[in-house]
């Protein structure tokens, strides 16, 4: 994966990885971005869902970068709504498989996508 232009990693990546899932939170230019890579199902949700609570603390806007994740089960759609509860509404870059899911279950009106990360982040900056 290429950094976009402009992206700057300020302090400490923290990440978690778990067989075939990984998920990283780094803070880019004006925004917190947490990107996730592999299956989110019932057994990596929980550790997904920590990572945008903690994430959420901050007044930046929240992007979520799901490109990388193959598999979506409903602990993930879970996870995002929860993120929306706490007072956050997250800037999806969805997967093929992640933008099925919120399709099948009616969701694609209520939380913001974009194609690419540097989509969102420009959409997130004006």
């Amino acid at each position: 994966m290429r950094p976009a232009v402009g992206v700057v990693t300020l302090g400490r990546v923290q990440s978690a990885t778990e067989r075939d899932f990984s998920v990283r939170v780094r803070q880019v230019t004006g925004a917190t971005v947490v990107t996730v890579v592999g299956e989110v199902d019932l057994d990596t949700a929980p550790e997904l869902e920590f990572r945008i609570a903690g994430a959420t603390d901050g007044a930046d806007p929240l992007v979520i970068d799901l490109s990388g994740v193959t598999f979506f089960a409903s602990a993930g759609l879970a996870c995002l709504l929860i993120s929306q509860g706490q007072g956050q509404r997250p800037h999806l870059v969805p997967s093929p498989a992640v933008a099925k899911v919120l399709s099948l279950s009616d969701l694609d009106d209520h939380l913001p996508r974009s194609a690419s990360l540097a989509d969102a982040l420009a959409r997130i900056g004006r």
